[in-house]
């Protein structure tokens, strides 16, 4: 029997967007300060390197630099602990980065026909974009609320209980999948910190928050044409 997908792929479907730094006056001008702001971004890729956990591997990563542009670093295909370690002492020891872009592999599980699971990894499933505004001294702007923010993004809806693929009943794939992606948003809070702004779910409304999507017991089916 063939299986029939549920789910479907698309360029920055749901977007999770968070402040990381504070807000406060004191903490900005700290971070005005290069060294500082340098070790602290470095501490907050580390966290949300942890805060993947069993949600997403990186994929691959490039960091943008004032002086340098586009793909002052790019790490191609990452090798975990070694690229990890490369990451970092880059950041360590760069006072100009403006962004931070990691492609997702998503850990997932579906179904199988015979109703056993399988373990699926989907590639280019996800991206989190780490921004740094900078003025065009390469200064850290300050007159904004949120000069150091980032964007989580799914490019699938393997998640959603109601999709946009061939067939849009997704219930199975959500129920499975639904607590990796929620307890992944809650350590992007917790563990980072990271303050939430909004989510942009333009094709989801009514089924998407800020700790993910709705249980399909909340979200009828009775609507789907």
């Amino acid at each position: 029997m063939v299986e029939t997908r549920t789910w479907r792929r698309g360029s920055g479907l749901i977007d999770w967007t968070y402040n990381l730094a504070d807000r406060h006056h004191q903490i900005k001008q700290l971070l005005a300060d290069g060294y500082q702001r340098r070790i602290w971004i470095a501490d907050k890729i580390e966290r949300l390197l942890d805060a993947l956990g069993n949600f997403a591997l990186v994929q691959d990563v490039t960091v943008d630099t004032w002086s340098g542009g586009e793909d002052s670093l790019a790490i191609a295909s990452w090798q975990g602990a070694a690229s990890r370690l490369r990451l970092v002492d880059f950041l360590q020891k760069t006072d100009e980065v403006v962004n931070i872009d990691f492609t997702l592999t998503l850990q997932c599980a579906t179904p199988k026909t015979n109703g056993k699971l399988k373990e699926l990894q989907i590639e280019s499933g996800g991206s989190i974009f780490f921004f740094i505004e900078l003025e065009d001294e390469g200064k850290l702007d300050l007159n904004t609320d949120t000069p150091i923010w980032l964007t989580f993004s799914l490019d699938v809806d393997i998640h959603a209980p109601i999709s946009w693929g061939p067939v849009r009943d997704n219930t199975q794939n959500a129920r499975l999948n639904g607590s990796r992606l929620s307890a992944f948003l809650h350590r992007l809070e917790q563990d980072i910190p990271a303050e939430f702004i909004g989510v942009d779910a333009p094709d989801y409304q009514g089924m998407v928050d800020r700790y993910g999507f709705f249980t399909p017991s909340i979200v009828g089916l009775d609507a789907i044409a």
